[in-house]
């Protein structure tokens, strides 16, 4: 038995040797390899943390147009500039979250 095991280690640590030593021979392949996956999952990451912050952002715009009309509901006046500006903005933020999206489809 002991015979068997002490075989079956050796065409193991053979098969091994051989695996590490294809990789070392091949091993700028491999590093590219690595470097375009990691890159992929670093942009997915960068794109998600985008999006959060779009998202975000989007949010407080909104928050403030609601704000204002409140306010200009009270006071029975419309602050016409304040309003453009905000809706500017808002649309600008909506248009880049397009945008991204566009883009994620087309690389996906």
């Amino acid at each position: 038995m002991d015979v068997i095991k002490r075989r079956l280690g050796r065409k193991i640590e053979k098969a091994f040797v051989r695996a590490m030593n294809g990789i070392i021979d091949r091993k700028e392949y491999f590093l590219e390899k690595l470097s375009q996956d990691m890159c992929r999952g670093l942009e997915s990451i960068k794109e998600e943390c985008l999006m959060e912050e779009l998202y975000t952002h989007l949010e407080e715009l909104q928050e403030n147009m609601k704000g204002m009309v409140k306010q200009s509901i009270k006071a029975g006046n419309v602050d016409e500039n304040r309003h453009s500006v905000l809706g500017a903005e808002i649309e600008k933020v909506q248009n880049r979250m397009n945008k991204y999206s566009l883009i994620k489809l087309n690389i996906e």
